[in-house]
Formats: structure tokens, C-alpha cells, sequence
């Protein structure tokens, strides 16, 4: 009783399913790298406000923008606070669309 599926339908999901797994890989990589960025900017910031101070200029406005720029939170992307684009995620996801696919697979 299982149908035959036609080949051009095959061929439309493999490339939907190649497409929106090469997208979610590439926002999570892209996503991951943000606070890895952060903390470096956070890390030349800490070296500028340390050099200014050394230099005697703890009231100007250079060091004040430093210091507030150093005290900012790191941004983690994130999909309604549900999924946390972190590079972790990919292994989840990729587990789930393996079972999931073996499921689809085998039904009967």
C-alpha cells in the first residue's frame, strides 16, 4: 500500500531540505561569532581606559565613554528566548532532523 513518490518531488525536497539546513547553519555561525566580537571590543576597551588612566585623564569624556562601554552586557542571538544561536545548537539540531528524518523514513 505505499505510493510511489515522483522523482521530481524528491528532488524538490532534498534541495528545500539542502537549503534550510546550509541557512541554519550559516545564522548560527554568524549569530555565535557576535559575543565572541563583544568580548573582544570589551578586552580593547579595558586596554584604552587602562592607558588613559595611566595618562592622568580620568575625567574626560573619552574615559567616561570607555567605562560605559565596557560595563554593556554581551548580546546572545536568540530566537524568542527559545533557541540560543550558539555554535552547541547545531549538534541538537542536527540530531533532531537525523531522528526525525529516520522517522519519515520508516513510516509505514
Amino acid at each position: 500500500m505505499r505510493k510511489e513518490i515522483p522523482s521530481f518531488m524528491i528532488f524538490e525536497l532534498s534541495i528545500n531540505t539542502l537549503t534550510g539546513i546550509v541557512i541554519l547553519t550559516s545564522l548560527t555561525f554568524c549569530c555565535s561569532k557576535i559575543p565572541e566580537l563583544m568580548i573582544k571590543i570589551k578586552i580593547a576597551v579595558a586596554v584604552l581606559i587602562d592607558k588613559h588612566e595611566a595618562n592622568d585623564l580620568i575625567g574626560s569624556k573619552e574615559v567616561r565613554l570607555l567605562k560605559r562601554m565596557e560595563k554593556k552586557e554581551i548580546i546572545y542571538m536568540s530566537a524568542c528566548d527559545m533557541i540560543y544561536f550558539k555554535k552547541g545548537f547545531l549538534l541538537s539540531a542536527c540530531g533532531t532532523l537525523f531522528t526525525y528524518g529516520l522517522l519519515i523514513v520508516n513510516m509505514k
